[in-house]
């Protein structure tokens, strides 16, 4: 018993360094001129893609990092309380690479979180040049516990060279299944040689809460899909609920498409809306309508903008907006329910924009991030105020939340003192200006 003791008061002192250093090194981590309202220091590069308000008036966060603790790079699920108090951060995927892109809540209270992972890949195909992505997707309690986790091809008849992917939208809808929205090569017919030249289709990938595949159907932006060979194809960019639970989806064509006899399509089709039943069966263009929007510039979109933020903004009137930012230019539109434009604004120069924002619309001014800067600009398109996050190096930012006494919080990744991309809760004044420093 005596030796067991002197064991104990030698070790003591060695267990309690290594405890004080590893606190040491998580504050040592933040940048100490951040001005945030909250940082949470987390082993690894955190990229933060999106957040959503939860049940309980706390929020949701979710991206992916290199952390490593699953191996490669993991998608991630953060759960914060009302006050932003770190609750629980579970990393998710396997063995390769994985990204969380979408999450929600259902009406269970469960957290259903989408994505891509070539962690998966259970498929022998020989005519694949490499791992491709899947849809990945996991189920989740409001604790971080998974229920399951599973991955889609969305077309497992599919002969592509690659199976590029990209999860744009996650919508619950209103009888309690899932909507998956992208686009992928998946669906191109031809087995070309070079991935380059293969046809991106829009697509919804309809699921149950257990996670079985009820219905998929691919989009393009005309009736008959002419094309011989797109370089870009059709993104389905985004998509959102109606008021009447029916899918309305923004479909973008990137640069132009080339047909089999080498002619260019010239037609007007960059922006469509499509509006789609949640309870259609698999097919092909099945919509109940489709309109193409012509009065907002789109000639900076490019292959790289396969998302572009898109909500509605007023329930009352169903009034819908859209905003992209590229080359430090932010463009806008808002249409009706019938997807008549309303107004729209054009290549308006701020600081730092960069391909996608989120965006927030609070009586009647629209809210934005761009790096290390945050505006307020009005429907028109006039800037109200500009404010510069002073001491911070801001990636990007998303959710923008406001509170009952007139205070704004947001989510953002920073670069630390190491320079290495954190999580911060920034809480902001109403006119922007820092409300709360740590």
């Amino acid at each position: 018993m005596k030796n067991k003791i002197n064991i104990i008061r030698l070790l003591l002192p060695l267990v309690l360094l290594v405890f004080f250093t590893s606190c040491k090194k998580e504050i040592d981590k933040q940048n100490p001129n951040t001005s945030f309202g909250k940082v949470y220091p987390i082993a690894g590069n955190q990229n933060l893609l999106g957040s959503c308000k939860a049940p309980d008036g706390g929020y949701l966060l979710w991206g992916y990092t290199d952390g490593n603790a699953m191996g490669g790079q993991d998608g991630f699920l953060m759960r914060l309380d009302s006050a932003n108090n770190l609750i629980w951060y579970k990393q998710l995927g396997g063995s390769r690479n994985d990204i969380i892109c979408k999450a929600a809540y259902d009406k269970q209270g469960n957290i259903v979180a989408g994505g891509e992972s070539n962690s998966f890949n259970d498929i022998s195909d020989t005519t694949k040049l490499g791992i491709y992505n899947r849809m990945y997707v996991v189920y989740v309690t409001d604790k971080g516990e998974i229920i399951w986790e599973k991955t889609y091809t969305d077309n497992s008849g599919g002969k592509n060279v690659l199976n590029r992917l990209f999860l744009n939208s996650l919508l619950v809808l209103p009888n309690g299944n899932i909507a998956l929205v992208g686009s992928t090569i998946n669906f191109d017919p031809k087995d070309f040689a070079l991935v380059t030249y293969q046809s991106n289709k829009a697509f919804i990938q309809c699921i149950n809460n257990m996670g079985d595949t009820l219905w998929n159907c691919k989009y393009h932006l005309l009736d008959i899909d002419t094309f011989g060979v797109s370089y870009n194809g059709y993104h389905g960019v985004n998509a959102t609920l109606t008021n009447d639970g029916n899918i309305l989806m923004l479909l973008c064509k990137g640069i132009s498409n080339a047909y089999v006899d080498g002619s260019l399509d010239k037609t007007d089709y960059s922006l469509t809306l499509l509006k789609i039943s949640p309870n259609i069966t698999t097919g092909e263009n099945k919509y109940i309508w489709r309109k193409h929007i012509k009065n907002l510039s789109t000639y900076l979109l490019n292959y790289q903008n396969e998302f572009i933020p898109f909500k509605m903004i007023d329930t009352l009137s169903e009034k819908y907006m859209m905003a992209f930012g590229n080359g430090g230019l932010f463009n806008f539109g808002t249409f009706d329910k019938e997807a008549n434009s309303i107004a729209s604004f054009n290549n308006h120069k701020f600081n730092n924009i960069e391909s996608s924002l989120d965006f927030e619309v609070y009586n009647n001014s629209i809210y934005f991030f761009a790096p290390n800067y945050f505006y307020k600009v009005s429907l028109n398109g006039v800037v109200e105020w500009e404010k510069k996050m002073i001491g911070s190096d801001i990636k990007t930012g998303f959710g923008i939340y406001f509170k009952p006494d007139k205070s704004i919080t947001t989510f953002c990744t920073y670069f630390n003192a190491q320079s290495e991309l954190d999580i911060g809760a920034l809480i902001l004044k109403e006119n922007g200006e820092i409300k709360t420093k740590p």
